[in-house]
């Protein structure tokens, strides 16, 4: 389990005292081969999903940390598509989930994409009312197999975006009010004619933060990355990273008193925690039932996944869904995520692996994992159930 802190897993998985890691030469070479055939783990943590795990009996029974399916959500193209789909069966206009988005394959693929968006796209920028197609403002990101901020660009006029699309990149595109995806080439899709369906359960956090750039905002210099775009990767190596909030992150509450000083006309006491997380609540079960019967089919026993949802607030404070990351950032770069980030990951072991692969029976414990059974089990779950 390397990289993106996976300390903070390790630390969890230490409080437990009946499991123990597999470590030695041949576990530590199996890994740089990304090839565990040396070795059986019962679970298995990695940061991102292997599609050949999925593709042999030796991982059947192993607890997987990703979702074998989770392209139908963790992809740009693949959010889209999802929520695209479930809001016309649905009659939902999906405009009040995500920014306006279209999906542009890369060059010559336009034409022969069944989802490509591009006629609706150009049509929306040659009628929007009181701006030329050149004044629009886009982000473009890439549709897939990208995350902390990279490829992302933010582009202003159609011409940009046109030739980002005919060079071969992949982009989903923004205006504020509107997102746009390209494609990649390359995207791994998993074989489902062995799968079997199962259940989807999901569960929320009752904590999130706010992350937020250190330089002010401004409608120019689009190209300046640290003002545009709030990714830690980002905005970690700016020089007045921190200027203004710790981490660039603040709390729920400390947003709240931040809105409630800059932003008086659209927002009161307790509207955080009354209208704007209950509505980012309602839009993450939207975009689970969006995948749940992609996630419903797999090719092995146990999995769950840890997503890390991004919103974007807009002008009158409701929230809409810009990604959903399989790869959230574990970092601890200041005391609030350090807590909000420990918690998360603890209480997600004790609505997964603890439940999955529980402590020995009571006849065969040890003192030292009584003592750990009541230490984990001392404070309640920071989780509501989300869906179904």
């Amino acid at each position: 389990m390397p990289g993106n802190n996976s300390r903070v897993v390790m630390t969890a998985m230490r409080k437990r005292p009946w499991w123990h890691a597999i470590l030695g030469n041949n576990a530590a070479e199996a890994e740089d081969q990304n090839d565990l055939s040396a070795i059986q783990p019962t679970f298995l943590w990695e940061m991102i999903r292997r599609a050949c795990r999925y593709r042999t009996s030796q991982f059947h029974n192993t607890l997987m940390n990703h979702v074998q399916r989770n392209n139908s959500l963790v992809t740009k193209k693949g959010l889209y598509l999802s929520l695209k789909a479930y809001c016309q069966e649905h009659s939902i206009d999906i405009l009040s989930i995500v920014p306006r988005t279209y999906y542009l394959a890369p060059g010559e693929h336009s034409k022969s994409m069944k989802d490509d968006d591009m006629e609706d796209f150009l049509n929306y920028c040659n009628s929007v009312p009181d701006k030329r197609p050149e004044e629009l403002v886009w982000i473009l990101k890439p549709a897939s197999r990208t995350n902390r901020g990279f490829g992302i660009k933010v582009v202003q006029g159609l011409d940009r975006v046109m030739n980002i699309i005919q060079r071969g990149m992949s982009a989903c595109s923004s205006d504020g009010k509107g997102d746009t995806c390209g494609e990649e080439s390359g995207e791994d899709d998993d074989d489902e004619e062995n799968a079997a369906p199962t259940g989807t359960a999901v569960s929320a956090p009752t904590e999130a933060y706010i992350r937020t750039s250190c330089k002010k905002y401004v409608n120019a210099n689009f190209s300046d990355r640290e003002t545009h775009l709030t990714n830690d990767a980002v905005q970690k190596h700016a020089k007045s990273y921190g200027q203004f909030e710790e981490g660039n992150k603040l709390s729920l509450p400390e947003w709240e008193q931040v809105l409630l000083e800059e932003y008086p006309a659209v927002s009161r006491p307790g509207i955080v925690m009354d209208q704007i997380f209950p509505e980012i609540k309602r839009l993450s079960k939207i975009s689970i039932a969006s995948v749940a019967q992609d996630f419903a089919v797999t090719d092995i026993n146990k999995s769950f996944e840890l997503f890390g949802y991004d919103y974007m607030i807009r002008e009158d404070l409701s929230p809409v869904l810009i990604e959903v990351n399989t790869n959230p950032c574990l970092e601890f770069v200041c005391p609030l995520l350090t807590q909000v980030i420990t918690d998360v990951i603890e209480h997600t072991m004790r609505m997964t692996v603890d439940k999955e692969l529980p402590p020995p029976p009571k006849a065969m414990r040890t003192k030292a994992t009584e003592e750990a059974i009541a230490a984990i089990n001392s404070t309640p779950i920071k989780f509501d159930a989300l869906y179904p």
